[in-house]
C-alpha cells in the first residue's frame, strides 16, 4: 500500500491537541510544602542602675547674712533592666559642705527641687515612677526622690530637672574659699 499522508490538516490537529495537553498540565498547581522549627531562648535579668545628674558649678559673694544660691541640675536616669518588675526607690543625699578639706561653718544646707517629669525613651509617662514632692533637703541624710511600685518603672526612665533646681544656703558667717559637697543618688529594689 502506498504511503498516504493525512495532510496538513491532520498535523495541525495533532499540534493543537499537544498544546492543549501542555496548557492543562501547567494549570495544575504543584503541592506546596511547609516545615516549622522551634526557637528557644533565655533572657537573664540585668541591673538596677542610676546615672546621677551633672550639677553646674556656681559662685557667690558673701553679704554678711544668710543667702540662698541656686544652680542648674541636669537630667538624670534610672535603668531597671532586672526583668523582675519588683519596683524600686531612688534616694539622694549630700555630704556636709567642706572648705579646703575641713568642715564648713554650720548653717549650710543643700536642697533639691524634685524632677518635673519621668519619661521613657519614647516620651511616654505611663507606668513610670512616682516623683516625690519637695523641696528635698539633702544634707540631713538620704531622702526619697522617686519610686516605682511593683510593675512600674521597668526599663529606662529619664528624670527632667531644671535651671534652678539645686539651692544652697550660704551662711552669713561663711569663710571665703572653695567649697565642695558630694551628692549621691542611690537606687534600691523594693523590699519584698
Amino acid at each position: 500500500m502506498p504511503y498516504r499522508s493525512n495532510g496538513p490538516r491532520a498535523r495541525r490537529l495533532t499540534v493543537a491537541a499537544l498544546a492543549c495537553g501542555l496548557a492543562a498540565a501547567a494549570v495544575v498547581p504543584a503541592a506546596s510544602q511547609a516545615d516549622t522549627t522551634a526557637v528557644d531562648w533565655t533572657i537573664a535579668g540585668g541591673s538596677l542602675t542610676v546615672a546621677a545628674p551633672a550639677i553646674t558649678a556656681f559662685s557667690a559673694t558673701l553679704t554678711g547674712v544668710d543667702q540662698t544660691v541656686r544652680t542648674a541640675v541636669g537630667n538624670w536616669q534610672v535603668d531597671d533592666a532586672t526583668g523582675s518588675g519588683d519596683g524600686y526607690n531612688v534616694t539622694a543625699s549630700a555630704s556636709a559642705p567642706q572648705i579646703g578639706g575641713a568642715a564648713a561653718p554650720a548653717g549650710s544646707t543643700i536642697t533639691l527641687t524634685p524632677p518635673s517629669a519621668a519619661t521613657d525613651p519614647d516620651g511616654g509617662t505611663a507606668d513610670g515612677p512616682t516623683i516625690a514632692s519637695g523641696p528635698l533637703e539633702l544634707t540631713g541624710g538620704a531622702v526619697q526622690v522617686a519610686s516605682a511600685a511593683a510593675g512600674r518603672g521597668i526599663g529606662q526612665w529619664s528624670f527632667a530637672q531644671g535651671a534652678d533646681d539645686l539651692a544652697v544656703v550660704v551662711p552669713g558667717k561663711a569663710t571665703a574659699g572653695a567649697y565642695t559637697s558630694t551628692i549621691t543618688f542611690t537606687t534600691a529594689p523594693l523590699a519584698g
